[in-house]
């Protein structure tokens, strides 16, 4: 079942969306073409090539083992992550007016905004552990079947969507649960049993995501939310394409580079924000409320705070964006390979930056500023590993050598 993630399809897929979304003349635009298929065609040249120069290892990555020690670690982040949640959780509802209207108005955009803008400074900074979440859960799925394991992840993920829910950060909930279905669908034989579930978890996943999206708006039933959610990204991409087509471009690398400039202890020692400043000048984007006016300067909608992947690499690069961009394709193409051949960092890593590319659309895709947090954590389990050989589990209890 590898093959239905392999990121050329996905990425060919939202080359097409890029053109047949966007309806405000941008897709008459030469510029705007060469943008959004020059990088795909470069990508497919590069996959042809490797192909066959270096062919993908065919391997049975599934069985690759994690040790008892990362299985252990895994277990206490995520207990953590957890113990954070529920501390949130009790601190937000007071904000809704008590847990009735918590439960009644879940997720409302009125009190999601003020959490996010001028909330409690302790929630904001506490719900940035949630982002270790996606990568340090793959130990456990792949750890050997057992039911406590799989009532604890179930149980896990229920506090994160509470939390998220009531944060409005859906993607806290998302992110974990896309890895699961990812690392559970590349780990069975291709059926059509199983063909069969991987759809119908897809159709439960959209629906999922349709409810979400209608409860913060105050809507119902998940026709609403299919149109809210279809809105988040036909908006991103037509006031993305108005950044192409009219040439805009603001400092250089800055959504490239963002995502290292909040990261804690480390942005602080390393001076990245500082570095930034002093070659590049002032960030542009401190607050909730610069993100959205930085939007409102563009022309965009104020009330949706998104430009896509075309945007924000044409923003940092203007016109040789497209090498930002074909290097991400080429990224990704890389971890896929890393997976398949049954490389420990491929599985901690592809998984969680497949989960970005399929948002890319609407963020920043790679440079999302979960991304460091997914390579800290994949970088800390694989160390961990090196360190602990012994004792090791096996994928759905079938064990493999390494």
């Amino acid at each position: 079942m590898g093959f239905i993630f392999n990121p050329l399809i996905l990425i060919s897929f939202q080359s097409a969306l890029a053109i047949l979304l966007t309806n405000n003349g941008a897709v008459s635009e030469v510029n705007y073409l060469f943008y959004v298929l020059c990088p795909l065609l470069l990508y497919l040249i590069y996959y042809i090539v490797m192909n066959k120069v270096f062919p993908a290892a065919r391997s049975n990555a599934s069985t690759n083992k994690f040790s008892n020690a990362q299985v252990c670690a895994s277990y206490i982040i995520i207990l953590l992550i957890v113990i954070s949640d529920l501390w949130i959780i009790v601190r937000i509802i007071p904000f809704y007016g008590g847990l009735y209207e918590a439960i009644h108005k879940f997720g409302s955009t009125d009190v999601v905004t003020y959490l996010q803008r001028q909330g409690p400074l302790s929630i904001r900074q506490l719900i940035i552990i949630n982002f270790f979440l996606p990568v340090f859960i793959i130990p456990l799925i792949m750890s050997g079947y057992k039911l406590t394991k799989y009532l604890f992840i179930f149980f896990c993920l229920i506090v994160v969507l509470m939390a998220g829910g009531l944060y409005g950060a859906r993607t806290l909930f998302l992110e974990p649960l896309i890895v699961s279905v990812i690392i559970y669908c590349l780990g069975i034989r291709k059926s059509s049993r199983a063909i069969m579930l991987m759809v119908s978890g897809l159709a439960v996943l959209i629906a999922g995501m349709s409810f979400l999206q209608a409860s913060r708006f105050n809507a119902r039933g998940i026709d609403e939310g299919s149109r809210i959610l279809l809105n988040y990204y036909s908006i991103s991409l037509n006031q993305g394409a108005k950044v192409v087509v009219n040439d805009e471009t603001r400092q250089p690398l800055y959504w490239t580079l963002s995502s290292t400039f909040n990261l804690p202890i480390i942005s602080k020692l390393i001076g990245t924000k500082t570095v930034y400043e002093g070659i590049f000048g002032k960030i542009p984007i401190n607050t909730r409320e610069d993100d959205f006016n930085y939007v409102k300067e563009l022309g965009g909608d104020p009330a949706y705070n998104t430009l896509g992947i075309y945007a924000y690499t044409y923003l940092d690069a203007g016109i040789w964006g497209v090498f930002i961009l074909l290097l991400t394709f080429i990224y990704s193409d890389f971890l896929y390979r890393l997976y398949m051949r049954g490389s420990v960092m491929g599985i901690l890593l592809f998984p969680t930056i497949y989960v970005l590319l399929l948002d890319q659309l609407r963020t920043a895709g790679l440079f999302s500023a979960r991304a460091p947090y997914f390579l800290l954590s994949a970088l800390c389990l694989y160390f961990l590993g090196k360190l602990t050989k012994r004792g090791r589990y096996g994928y759905l209890g079938k064990g493999a050598d390494d």
